[in-house]
């Protein structure tokens, strides 16, 4: 379930900037085949790589994982 969650909000936030899978790995420093993985809900990324996700679409690693469903963290002001 999370494989596949991960794998649907990965795709969108790529679609949403534009971005070719291998434009996404290149800005990353990750393998193009590494993302196709990501992308066909293969494989898993290490916490690492997926905090580094998550901070290239400055969106909570939550969301990534379909934990929550509003893409940006919430900021709270005193």
């Amino acid at each position: 379930m999370i494989l596949s969650n991960f794998s649907e909000s990965l795709a969108e936030l790529i679609s949403e900037k534009n971005l070719t899978p291998s434009q996404f790995a290149d800005d990353i420093g990750c393998g193009r085949g590494t993302i196709s993985r990501y992308l066909h809900a293969q494989k898993m990324p290490k916490i690492s790589l997926l905090v580094r996700i998550a901070d290239y679409f400055e969106c909570s690693v939550d969301y990534l994982l379909g934990r929550e469903i509003e893409k940006y963290p919430r900021v709270f002001s005193s």
